[in-house]
């Protein structure tokens, strides 16, 4: 293969998540010729609704997957947290390279003197699992659906009056308005969704030389992490707009992991923890998502 067609978002975040995953493929190897094909998602194109009312799995990858299969492109890059549970037929995603941060962050008009001010605020949000905990958390606090890119989002909070937005740090630092950031919620009790921070690098599952050909951008630890949350998930059984969260860690030889689940309606939030063997992390991963949905079962009894 002597040039890769790589299919983006359009949206500034995605084209530089993408040019990042290309610069790391140019230094891999230098001989290939790279373009960076556009192309714009159901989600980009349907500004009025929230996700949750869109009826879509994939509303940020689907075009992208159809791009894939029908050779338009040849590796697609989306944010990982935007892929469903289950994969689509043909396609297949890479070991991811390094993550970023996968907290969730505040960007305030004004800063807090302490964090328990939030629950006088109006805080934008455009996703169920930020809303519900921010909800559980900060009781009295006004969580508003919004939709946009980042910069459209921080806008919000002058043109729609806001008081701050929540967003993912990742894309925060990756755009460059890591010095907006107001506050920074610990992963470990504010759940972020599965695999935020890390790159999911899709390619035909047919394209054997090019797997084997960029296997040496996996970052291990980022691995192994993301094989055990998208575990989580896929045991859990619902799509990335659902009340889901979980934040792993890997030390030597353990992996820590901290999950979150709740009905749809916000009016069950549970929170649950375990931990074990690095090699039992599969396990480990659907025990924590088996006891999250069993509690949350009986809770709505």
């Amino acid at each position: 293969m002597k040039k890769l067609r790589i299919g983006s978002r359009a949206s500034n975040l995605a084209m530089i998540q993408t040019n990042w995953v290309a610069d790391l493929i140019r230094r891999l190897l230098p001989e290939l010729e790279i373009e960076i094909i556009q192309i714009q998602t159901h989600g980009d194109r349907v500004q009025d609704l929230p996700l949750d009312k869109l009826n879509d799995k994939g509303v940020f990858i689907k075009e992208l997957e159809r791009a894939l299969l029908t050779g338009e492109v040849d590796l697609a890059v989306h944010s990982m947290k935007d892929m469903p549970s289950e994969l689509t037929d043909g396609l297949e995603l890479l070991p991811p390279p390094k993550g970023e941060d996968p907290a969730d962050v505040l960007i305030l008009d004004k800063p807090l003197k302490d964090i328990s001010q939030l629950s006088k605020l109006r805080i934008g949000s455009g996703s169920k699992r930020r809303r519900y905990q921010l909800e559980t958390i900060f009781p009295g606090i006004e969580v508003l659906s919004i939709r946009g890119n980042i910069e459209t989002r921080i806008g919000k909070i002058r043109t729609e009056g806001l008081d701050g937005v929540i967003l993912a740090k990742a894309g925060i630092l990756r755009a460059g308005y890591g010095s907006q950031i107001s506050y920074t919620f610990d992963p470990k009790s504010f759940l972020p969704a599965p695999c935020q921070g890390m790159l999911g690098i899709q390619i035909r599952t047919s394209d054997a030389d090019l797997k084997g050909e960029l296997s040496a951008l996996a970052d291990r630890a980022t691995t192994l992490r993301w094989e055990a949350e998208r575990e989580f998930q896929r045991e859990i059984g619902a799509g990335c707009h659902s009340p889901v969260g979980i934040y792993s860690e890997v030390q030597e030889n353990q992996i820590f992991l901290w999950g979150m689940f709740g009905d749809e309606q916000g009016s069950v939030l549970l929170y649950d923890e375990i931990s074990g063997r690095l090699s039992d992390r599969l396990e480990l991963a659907r025990v924590l998502a088996g006891r999250l949905k069993e509690a949350v079962w009986q809770r709505d009894l």
